[in-house]
């Protein structure tokens, strides 16, 4: 077992590739300047692996392997946010640490990949973009799983490789405030497009935050117009670029809703933007697979 480690102690490209003063486990120093580093650099095709040795310059290596990870839950309301803590590296050039989430299919796989949703020099994150439920009695309730790794980052720029992977499980919601499951109402319009009643006090224009949000694979988007007026609903990656046009035409005063369906993109941070001839608003929401 190493010392405030994961496991084992095992080397591998990939798996834990720094042996340094400050890695774990730790290359025992008695003299300041009686010391090394060895990085695993590439594992070859007869099996043997490569390494730098740095000597005059022990930071010359990637950052160490994060030790420790550990999810547990961050109460808010009636539901969780996921929360994360972590051993310290150790290297005296560390700047920052990168958090990882994943989306678990089902129990036991591996995420398909992870995306990068946050940097820190702290030890512990809050993942506030999930909000996760203890339990979930209702046809609006699914369970969802999602694994977590944190990759170190030195003073140039140089990664670690990333943590073990933890994994929480919690319930979300695909209700929405008026009561309305989201996933009947696609499956019960083919059009996806969903006008309610008219309202004929609304006196502004007014997009809403989609909900859910974060969603999987379903979202409803909502908004008033109060007068009639040619309108666009487009949805955007996080490149700027337009990915789905979701309306393109005309509507009567009132408030309306429709679905977006993001069964065919891959998970990320999207933007929908709702503009008209005297309205344009923008808004962020993000798609966790």
């Amino acid at each position: 077992m190493g010392i405030n480690g994961d496991s084992n102690t095992c080397f591998d490209v990939g798996y834990n590739e720094v042996y340094s003063p400050w890695s774990n486990p730790p290359l025992p120093i008695y003299n300041s300047n009686d010391s090394l580093t060895i990085e695993i650099t590439v594992r070859n095709s007869n099996g043997s692996l490569s390494l730098n040795i740095f000597f005059t310059n022990i930071l010359g290596a990637s950052p160490s392997k994060p030790q420790g990870l550990k999810v547990g839950k961050n109460y808010v309301g009636g539901g969780f946010n996921p929360k994360l803590s972590w051993n310290r590296n150790l290297e005296p050039d560390l700047m920052n640490y990168i958090v990882y989430r994943g989306y678990v299919s089902s129990p036991g796989v591996e995420p398909s990949s992870y995306d990068s949703i946050a940097n820190t020099t702290d030890t512990s994150y809050v993942d506030e973009e999930l909000f996760l439920y203890e339990s979930g009695s209702s046809p609006c309730y699914f369970i969802s799983r999602y694994s977590y790794r944190i990759s170190a980052v030195d003073n140039t720029n140089r990664k670690s490789v990333k943590s073990e992977k933890a994994t929480i499980a919690g319930y979300y919601s695909v209700c929405d405030p008026y009561g309305d499951n989201i996933l009947q109402q696609y499956n019960s319009n083919s059009e996806n497009i969903i006008e309610l009643d008219e309202f004929h006090n609304l006196n502004e224009y007014k997009l809403f935050d989609n909900y859910p949000n974060p969603f999987n694979p379903i979202t409803k988007i909502l908004f008033d117009l109060p007068e009639a007026t040619s309108i666009s609903l487009k949805i955007y990656n996080i490149l700027g670029r337009e990915v789905e046009t979701l309306i393109d035409d005309n509507r009567q005063k009132g408030r309306y809703s429709i679905l977006f369906n993001a069964t065919n993109f891959p998970s990320g941070i999207y933007y929908y933007k709702l503009q008209t001839n005297n309205f344009t608003c923008v808004k962020k929401m993000i798609l966790i697979k």
